[in-house]
Parts: structure tokens; C-alpha cells; sequence
């Protein structure tokens, strides 16, 4: 039996990594009255800029309803472009896709 319960755990634990839970933050009130919890979640993004530039030290993300700034990770110069590597939080307060963890880019 308990071997059983091990596994069923083990299975939960797998399925909450992968699809990820909302982080709540904090709350706030709609035009309705009714009690919105805002969510947050972290990116990685990477931005490709043509030719051999410095980018900028933030990034404003906007994409899917997830707004906030990230800030510059690091970056090199690949021969052609410049990547750049961005990294913060970001947050929503409406319906938004999430994941616990996002890597996007152009």
C-alpha cells in the first residue's frame, strides 16, 4: 500500500513540474467589486539585433497579456547579430497562459 501511495506522489509531483503553477501575488479589485488575483511568472528572452551593437540594459516584454521589464542577462556577438539575453518577472491580472517558466524569442 505504500509503495502505491509513493508512486501516486511521485506521479503528482511530476505532473505539478511540468505544467507549471500560477504564482499569486497580490490582489486587487475589479469594476465589479469581485476580488482578482494577479499571477506572475519568469521569462528568459532572447533578442537577436542586427550587426555588432550593445543592447539595452532592459527589455519592456509584452506578449500573450504577460507585461513587465527584464533586465539584460548578458550578450555576444555571433559574426552577424548581437543576442542578447534578458531574464525578470513578469505579471498578469486578466486571463493568461501559463507556465512556470518561459524561454521565448523573436
Amino acid at each position: 500500500m505504500k509503495k502505491k501511495l509513493g508512486i501516486f506522489g511521485v506521479i503528482g509531483l511530476a505532473l505539478i513540474l511540468s505544467f507549471g503553477v500560477p504564482v499569486q501575488s497580490n490582489a486587487a479589485t475589479s469594476d465589479s467589486g469581485e476580488e482578482v488575483l494577479a499571477q506572475s511568472k519568469t521569462i528568459y528572452y532572447i533578442d537577436y539585433l542586427p550587426g555588432n551593437v550593445t543592447p539595452s540594459p532592459t527589455y519592456y516584454y509584452n506578449k500573450g497579456g504577460w507585461k513587465g521589464t527584464l533586465s539584460l542577462n548578458g550578450y555576444q556577438y555571433d559574426g552577424t547579430r548581437t543576442i542578447a539575453r534578458y531574464y525578470g518577472t513578469v505579471s498578469c491580472s486578466g486571463p493568461c497562459a501559463m507556465t512556470s517558466l518561459e524561454i521565448t524569442d523573436k
